[in-house]
This record gives C-alpha cells, sequence and structure tokens, in this order.
C-alpha cells in the first residue's frame, strides 16, 4: 500500500534582511514567509495558560508558548 504525498509545497517565501538589523523577537511563518514582532500582527489565542501565534496571511501556527 502506499500513500498519497499530501505535502504541498509553499509559497514564494519572502527574504529576510540581510544589513544585520533584524529584532530578535520576530517571528516567521515557514509556509508563507510572512514576518512580524511577537507582539505584531499575529493572530493569538489563548487556551490552558498557553498561546497559539497564528499567521494573519495563511493561518499556520507558527509558534506556540
Amino acid at each position: 500500500m502506499t500513500s498519497a504525498n499530501v505535502r504541498t509545497e509553499p509559497k514564494e517565501r519572502k527574504k529576510p534582511p540581510t544589513d544585520g538589523r533584524r529584532r530578535k523577537d520576530v517571528l516567521f511563518c515557514p509556509v508563507c514567509g510572512h514576518e512580524s514582532p511577537v507582539d505584531g500582527s499575529w493572530n493569538v489565542t489563548t487556551a490552558e495558560a498557553q498561546q497559539e501565534y497564528r499567521c494573519p496571511e495563511c493561518d499556520q501556527v507558527v509558534a506556540i508558548r
């Protein structure tokens, strides 16, 4: 029995800045490349003392804290 390959290729990713001025508290979406500070544009939900950060562009979970 073989399984179907359901993995999809990510959209073209945005390239991070290379000038060395990037903040250390920035999250990156592995699917679409969206980046924003932790306190930026992420959709955050809280449940049972955990926060889930979702990308505002593609709804991918990027962090659980």
